[in-house]
Formats: structure tokens, C-alpha cells, sequence
């Protein structure tokens, strides 16, 4: 398996080949998933090393935004709802902007029971209107 390249650019936004990551506020993290990419389990891992690089070790709330055709594959579904895992993210709201995200988002959510908050929306507005509401 090919090695993951990572950047950390001036603005302390840490960009990979498939997403880019930042501290939105200091309270809350941003991963924008690259359209058309798949992400694994790898892809997951490195995206909570690097959510504890940027917050120096705190767990927060996250907004995620799906690209265009963008995919979290079977695997990266199944470790992401493991309990056991260890996790950057207090919980997760995930944007995502067609019908194809919200079936298999609703399946997700039937099938592996996240253990932290996770709601699905189409806005970003939204999403972060709820990250907001709740208290950690």
C-alpha cells in the first residue's frame, strides 16, 4: 500500500490527495472530502491523526463536506462506527449535496450505529447550526 503524502500549508490547513483539513474555529474541525475519491479506512485514520495534530490532542465536533461523487467505502463505514476506535470527533455533521449520498447516508446510519452524535445535511448552514446546539 502506497504511503498517504501530506501538507501543511501557511494557513495550517493540512491538505492530502484526498481531503483537506482545518480548524474551522477553534472548536471546530473542517474536512473537505476531493470530489470523485473514494476514502478508506487508511483515509479515516489519517484524518484523526491529523484532527489531533491541528487541535493538539482535543476532541471536537467536526463538519465533513462530501465532494462531488466523492464515496466513504464499506471499510472506512465499518471502522468509523467501531466504538473501540479512537476518535478526534465529538460529532459529526456531514454535508452532502446529492440523492446518491443521502441512500447510502441513511443506510449507514441504519446499519452502523455511530458511537457520537452524526447527522446527515444538505446545507452547510445547517450542519453547522446543529454542531452549534450541541454541548460538550
Amino acid at each position: 500500500m502506497q504511503e498517504t503524502k501530506s501538507e501543511l500549508r501557511p494557513d495550517h490547513t493540512i491538505c492530502t490527495e484526498k481531503f483537506d483539513i482545518f480548524l474551522r474555529t477553534e472548536n471546530l474541525f473542517q474536512i473537505n472530502i476531493h470530489p470523485h475519491v473514494d476514502i478508506s479506512s487508511t483515509e479515516v485514520k489519517l484524518m484523526v491523526k491529523h484532527a489531533f495534530e491541528l487541535s493538539r490532542g482535543r476532541v471536537l465536533p467536526a463538519i465533513i463536506i462530501v465532494g462531488e461523487f466523492g464515496t466513504f467505502g464499506e471499510d472506512a463505514r465499518a471502522y468509523s462506527a467501531d466504538a473501540e476506535r479512537e476518535t478526534a470527533a465529538s460529532a459529526i455533521a456531514y454535508v452532502i449535496n446529492n440523492l446518491g449520498h443521502r441512500i447510502v447516508a441513511n443506510f449507514y446510519l441504519k446499519i452502523h450505529k455511530p458511537p457520537k452524535p452524526v447527522r446527515f445535511f444538505s446545507e452547510e448552514s445547517e450542519a453547522i447550526q446543529w454542531l452549534e446546539q450541541l454541548e460538550f
